[in-house]
């Protein structure tokens, strides 16, 4: 093998993978995300110190979660779901672990407020929404303490 061999060999493989880059950099493939809203009440009652779980009910989609407070939840294109069916979960959002040692070692007898999101809403299946590309999207989830089943 001559050097104008081993050059050649070092063009065409620096020109190929040179286009397997440039071709794999063509965009962002991930499906695009919609601005989102609504209100979520139990009993009536609006909400608040939880999450909103938004799970596509097929494979193309993308999750999107977004906080509950006194009631509402948002989300913006850059943090919404995708178009399509989704599972609906709504979490009560717990105390984190230094808010609660920061509660026992205080001494002090606090009442702990406690959110009771019944656990069917917990569940996928509960709850469905569709996200459509065309907007608006917005959502209400009235959910009751006794869910149906």
């Amino acid at each position: 093998m001559n050097v104008n061999t081993t050059v050649r060999n070092l063009l065409v493989i620096a020109a190929a993978v040179g286009l397997v880059t440039v071709a794999g950099c063509g965009g962002n493939s991930r499906p695009p995300r919609f601005a989102a809203s609504g209100r979520v009440s139990l009993d009536g009652q609006p909400l608040s110190n939880a999450e909103i779980v938004f799970e596509p009910r097929d494979s193309q989609g993308l999750v999107a979660v977004a906080s509950v407070a006194n009631g509402e939840f948002r989300w913006t294109e850059e943090t919404g779901p995708t178009a399509g069916d989704f599972n609906v979960r709504i979490n009560p959002l717990a105390m984190d672990e230094d808010e609660a040692l920061r509660m026992v070692s205080s001494g002090k007898r606090q009442r702990l407020e406690l959110i009771a999101v019944p656990v069917a809403y917990q569940r996928p299946g509960q709850l469905e929404a569709t996200v459509s590309s065309d907007g608006p999207n917005e959502f209400n989830f009235e959910l009751t303490s006794r869910p149906k089943r």
